[in-house]
C-alpha cells in the first residue's frame, strides 16, 4: 500500500508512526506510587437555607500499607460546594508509622458523583510541604519541587477512602 504513494508521503507516514511509536513507548505517566486505604473518621455538614452552596468537612485517616513506606497519615480537608463541585483545601501529615509526619497544605477541586454503588467523593489535590521552624510557626516551602498531586476518594456510604499519588 505504501509502495503506490509517492516518496514524499511515504517518508511523512513512515515518520508520524515511528513518532507514535516512539511517544507510546514511555512511562506511563500516571501513577507510579501504590493506593493507600483509609477512612472517613468523620464528616459534617452545614448548608445555606437560601442558596445551592454547602460546606463539609472531612477527617481521614489512613491505615499502614508498610512499616517502611513514607505514606499519607491522615488528612482534614474543607470543601465549599456549589452543587455537586466545590474547592477544597487543608492539610495532609505524611510519614512512616512511629516518626512525627510532615505536614503539607491541600488544596484543589472536589467532586460528587452518584454512582451504581454508592455516592463518591473525589478530591484532586495538590499537597504543598510546611517547614515548621523553630517558634516562628509553619511556613510554607517556596522554591521546592512540583507540589505532590494526590486523587483522594471517598465512598459517602461506606466511609472507605483511598489516597493515590499522582506524577
Amino acid at each position: 500500500m505504501l509502495s503506490s504513494l509517492p516518496s514524499s508521503c511515504r517518508r511523512s507516514a513512515t515518520t508520524a508512526a515511528l513518532a507514535l511509536a516512539i511517544a507510546g513507548c514511555g512511562r506511563p505517566g500516571t501513577i507510579d506510587h501504590p493506593t493507600v486505604s483509609g477512612r472517613r473518621v468523620q464528616a459534617t455538614d452545614v448548608v445555606a437555607h437560601a442558596a445551592p452552596l454547602r460546606v463539609r468537612a472531612y477527617e481521614l485517616i489512613f491505615s499502614d500499607a508498610s512499616k517502611a513506606d513514607v505514606q499519607a497519615r491522615r488528612a482534614a480537608l474543607v470543601v465549599e460546594f456549589a452543587g455537586s463541585d466545590g474547592y477544597a483545601r487543608g492539610f495532609v501529615e505524611w510519614g512512616r508509622a512511629g516518626e512525627p509526619p510532615s505536614t503539607y497544605l491541600a488544596d484543589g477541586w472536589a467532586r460528587q458523583r452518584e454512582s451504581v454503588a454508592s455516592p463518591l467523593t473525589v478530591f484532586e489535590l495538590a499537597l504543598h510541604y510546611v517547614e515548621v521552624s523553630g517558634g516562628q510557626g509553619p511556613t510554607a516551602v517556596r522554591g521546592r519541587p512540583t507540589p505532590l498531586a494526590v486523587r483522594v476518594v471517598v465512598d459517602e456510604a461506606t466511609g472507605d477512602a483511598t489516597l493515590t499519588r499522582e506524577r
